[in-house]
This record gives C-alpha cells, sequence and structure tokens, in this order.
C-alpha cells in the first residue's frame, strides 16, 4: 500500500509499502514540513524583456544515477505577464 499525505502550505510526504491486515485500521504517524520555494523570472537575453507564456520544467535530481526521475519528481509551470514563475513546497535538494 502507499500513503500520500498533501496540503497546500507542506512538501508532499509519500511511504511506500506499508502493509496491514485486511479489516483492520493503520495507525501511521506523519510529520509534514514546510517545503521550499523557488521563484524567478524569465526574460529575453539582450532586451530585459519578460517572456510571457514561457514553460518552466522542474526535475528532482536523481538519486542514483542513470536512473530517469519518477513523473512523481517532475512539476511545469508556465510564466505570467511579467515573466515570472513559481514553484511552491519543494523537498530540499538539488533540482535540475
Amino acid at each position: 500500500m502507499r500513503l500520500t499525505a498533501t496540503h497546500p502550505d507542506y512538501r508532499r510526504e509519500e511511504h511506500l509499502n506499508i502493509a496491514t491486515p485486511s479489516d483492520s485500521y493503520l495507525t501511521f504517524p506523519i510529520q509534514m514540513r514546510k517545503g521550499v520555494r523557488l521563484y524567478g523570472r524569465v526574460t529575453e537575453d539582450q532586451k530585459s524583456m519578460p517572456v510571457v507564456g514561457a514553460i518552466v520544467v522542474l526535475n528532482d535530481t536523481p538519486v542514483s544515477p542513470g536512473f530517469p526521475t519518477a513523473i512523481d519528481d517532475r512539476r511545469e509551470t508556465t510564466t505570467d505577464s511579467s515573466g515570472q514563475f513559481r514553484f511552491e513546497n519543494l523537498r530540499p535538494g538539488r533540482h535540475s
């Protein structure tokens, strides 16, 4: 069984391979932590004009070299009218 806990103000918490007997209740402790916020602005190289509608993709760096990033670890957003983008509640660590 997989247990996933989400909340808009906290980073996602996921636990895998949880076993429980049938017809029973599961009590599982979860400690949700504040996530990391990443934001920025996309501009044209020479004029510093905002790029509106640019797609910004953020991937977690795989733990093991040579293995692709899981789809759950990929986020995508689009820049606004000021060229700004924002990612909320990321896991601490390296991203690309």
